[in-house]
């Protein structure tokens, strides 16, 4: 008798799970996920999630009060996001949407980071700011670079050849999906963009030689609306400077005159990466 109990139990238990996971994931559906800690120390996290589910997914990064968001997608690779919110606990959670607006936890990490420098977040490839070796950005990168003095005249030489050959996309605009990030490689060889695709690759030239550079979301005087631009850290100076290269290629041609480092106040920033 007490064994057939313990097969009953046994059974139900199982069943409760499986219909916890066909709420969760629905009918016939399964799924993986896998977050990938090893360069923490370097500001990086790997994460992969796959599901046969056709469904949208979120991954969310909080350390503190402070959370970022992004879209994750349902695939057989990794995809590299920062930790830039400085040395401590951070929890990455993985939501697979439910319906409308609603979405459910599917796995959860808490990790302890200890940077081994706050910059070094700002050399890595990226979701939103995707370099490799051995690709057009870089190769470009390091050819409009050769025989430069110092990480200033770098920086001055990549800024002017974005800023020059840079075209700024105005159809593209009214089009972008609210899921949109940008493709580093497809910006040059296009030659044209948006703001978020002018500050990608800007940042990415810049990380593919070894020069920390962040993308910034945010608001500006200069431009209408949520906006993207740099920081760059140069080395003799100290400090990180703020660069538009957006607003500069509109305005190269015309009266007005726009200096590469822009006056900070001038600008409002509401995330980094």
């Amino acid at each position: 008798m007490r064994k057939i109990k313990s097969a009953l139990l046994c059974i139900l238990v199982c069943l409760c799970m499986l219909l916890y996971t066909s709420a969760v994931f629905g009918q016939g559906t399964s799924s993986a996920a896998s977050i990938d800690t090893r360069s923490t120390s370097l500001g990086l996290i790997k994460v992969k999630y796959t599901s046969s589910a056709d469904k949208r997914v979120k991954l969310t990064i909080e350390k503190g009060k402070n959370k970022y968001v992004y879209n994750l997608k349902n695939g057989s690779s990794f995809d590299s996001f920062p930790l830039q919110m400085g040395s401590g606990e951070y929890k990455i959670s993985i939501l697979e949407n439910i319906e409308g607006s609603k979405y459910s936890v599917v796995s959860t990490k808490t990790i302890k980071v200890e940077l081994k420098n706050d910059r070094d977040v700002f050399l890595n490839s990226i979701q939103t700011v995707n370099w490799a070796n051995s690709t057009n950005v870089t190769n470009k990168a390091r050819e409009l670079t050769i025989g430069a003095q110092n990480e200033e005249e770098k920086v001055r030489r990549i800024y002017n050849y974005i800023v020059s050959s840079i075209k700024y996309d105005f159809d593209k605009l009214d089009k972008v999906p609210s899921d949109y990030t940008p493709d580093t490689e497809s910006t040059l060889e296009s030659k044209k963009g948006i703001c978020y695709d002018y500050s990608a690759l800007f940042a990415g030239m810049l990380r593919s030689i070894g020069i920390p550079s962040k993308l910034v979301k945010g608001y500006t005087t200069n431009a209408k609306g949520y906006h993207a631009w740099n920081e760059v850290y140069i080395k003799s100076l100290g400090k990180w400077i703020v660069v538009d290269t957006t607003y500069d290629s509109q305005v190269k041609g015309t009266k007005i005159k726009a200096e590469m480092a822009k006056e900070r106040s001038l600008y409002k920033k509401v995330n980094e990466y």
